[in-house]
């Protein structure tokens, strides 16, 4: 991994070989970011990605294996159980170990694995602010605890 800081924003490209989440993770952790907006793009060759279901409660993942470009990676840095969590959604295009042949089809979805295949380019931009993310009454997931933190046109209605 290699980074470029440019005031609160920065920019890193993964190498390959690593696993986008925990490498983020761990680069947040040593540079101090508890808040942020993530973007990106760049390659994969492994991926597991899914969607929460609300009816049973839980992510449903999929394992995907192939050539994928990132054709977009966004997300958002917080702060869960004390370190840095990133919650990273992406869109991957390219051909699949299943159809070798096919055309640029699209899967999306949140990312738990991403394994780069030869770069990842990744703007990390500070909120300047630490955000929250925890289990909420009512929740079944870890979401923003933005607390009684209100736009005056939110506590309009």
């Amino acid at each position: 991994m290699r980074f470029l800081k440019c005031d609160g924003t920065f920019v890193v490209r993964l190498d390959a070989g690593e696993d986008v989440v925990p490498a983020l993770n761990a680069f947040c952790a040593e540079h101090s970011i508890t808040g942020a907006a993530l973007q990106g793009i760049g390659a994969v060759k492994e991926a597991t990605l899914g969607y929460y279901s609300l009816e049973r409660k839980e992510y449903i993942k999929r394992d995907f294996r192939g050539e994928y470009e990132i054709v977009n990676l966004a997300g958002n840095i917080t702060m869960m159980d004390g370190r840095p969590f990133a919650h990273v959604h992406v869109v991957l295009a390219g051909r699949s170990e299943r159809d070798p042949e096919g055309d640029l089809g699209a899967v999306g979805g949140h990312l738990f694995r991403g394994i780069v295949s030869a770069t990842a380019e990744i703007i990390i931009t500070g909120l300047g602010a630490a955000v929250p993310r925890k289990k909420l009454a009512g929740a079944s997931l870890a979401l923003m605890d933005l607390g009684g933190h209100f736009s005056a046109t939110q506590q309009e209605q």
